[in-house]
């Protein structure tokens, strides 16, 4: 199922993203960081203790040097002994937050029944000044409303955070309500991911008026919601301006809508044509799953080639509802986006080697 391939993907596990050579940090800052995480490993260990579980073994590192991603998962508590709880990640927090640990940059929970509770406790941690996350992976842990209402309203002053995902949690219409009433005061989140959640078709006017009057976001991932044809439009419709001289929505870049029983057709048709012509920012949908008729397949492959040429990644299915797209077709979206995608590479770069030697 849509679902199982989902978390397959996340049970790829979390590693280290590489990059160029780099001086390594001093050796005072490693004394530094060493020091940082004894403190916390303490902490961590004395509000367990407090709490009457057994501290959870989150890789740490060689001690050499500061971690800066903490993954929770069922495999760190044996389910004989109770599984991991609420309350395992509420000393793990306390632990960061009692040691004010400043390195901790992702905090990724996947399929731990913590529930509401063990998002109030992550809400708290998020009031503090010593958080320094900026990315929140709570996916498949039973949040429900109030846990969503929990951790908006500590996102509403949060400065730090840039992507949250909640995936995977029914938490429905209603959490969508709880989240929209406090993340549109937020200054910095970009990237909010509600896949498998169980919002329905009347969501998307929850959204319109709640998450996506947050500034600062620039993708949205809606993914296996059954949001329908009408949830959908009501979305789109919020990227682009209310009123003759309005502006668009200042950020969004990507959209995703995939799974969601939604067609390319009729109203929703219209409403990603007005996405195109009046939001220029916004150049990424996935809308796999939803039929598409070769019509309009070919119409849109004409759009992306001449007019929308901003439009840098457009993804649709081979087969759906419908019937197979035909291939041919179906190779030209992809491509023609690719080309966009690789147009506009080409331009940054020939800004940035457009000034002559004088």
């Amino acid at each position: 199922s849509s679902r199982r391939a989902y978390m397959a993907k996340k049970a790829k596990g979390k590693g280290g993203k590489g990059g160029g050579k780099s001086k390594g940090p001093s050796e005072e800052e490693l004394a530094k960081q060493a020091n940082a995480v004894k403190n916390f490993q303490k902490a961590h260990a004395a509000s367990s203790q407090a709490h009457g579980v057994e501290p959870l073994g989150i890789a740490t590192g060689t001690g050499e040097a500061a971690f800066g991603c903490a993954v929770v998962g069922p495999h760190l508590v044996a389910a004989d002994k109770g599984g991991v709880t609420a309350l395992h990640v509420r000393a793990l927090l306390e632990g960061f937050s009692l040691s004010a640990y400043g390195y901790l940059q992702t905090l990724a929970l996947w399929n731990v029944p913590i529930g509401n509770d063990g998002a109030a406790y992550l809400a708290l941690y998020l009031r503090r000044r010593s958080c320094t996350l900026r990315s929140i992976e709570l996916n498949d842990c039973g949040v429900g409303e109030l846990g969503c209402k929990a951790i908006g309203g500590a996102l509403e002053d949060n400065a730090t955070v840039r992507s949250l995902q909640l995936d995977l949690n029914a938490f429905g219409d209603a959490g969508a309500r709880a989240l929209g009433a406090s993340l549109p005061s937020n200054k910095g989140l970009t990237s909010l991911s509600m896949q498998y959640c169980g919002l329905t078709e009347a969501a998307g006017a929850i959204l319109a008026g709640g998450v996506l009057r947050l500034p600062s976001l620039a993708s949205l991932e809606l993914r296996g919601n059954d949001l329908g044809s009408g949830g959908v439009v009501e979305v789109l419709r919020a990227l682009v301006p209310l009123h003759a001289g309005g502006q668009p929505h200042p950020a969004m870049a990507h959209l995703g809508v995939a799974d969601t029983g939604c067609a390319i057709e009729g109203e929703l048709h219209e409403a990603l044509t007005a996405c195109f012509d009046e939001n220029p920012l916004c150049g990424s949908f996935d809308m796999r799953g939803a039929p598409l008729g070769d019509t309009t397949a070919y119409e849109l492959i004409t759009l992306f080639k001449k007019v929308h040429t901003h439009v840098q990644a457009f993804e649709v299915s081979a087969t759906s509802g419908w019937g197979p797209l035909d291939p041919q077709l179906y190779k030209q979206i992809y491509a023609v986006t690719a080309a966009n995608q690789k147009g506009k590479k080409g331009g940054k770069k020939g800004k940035k080697g457009g000034k002559k030697k004088k």
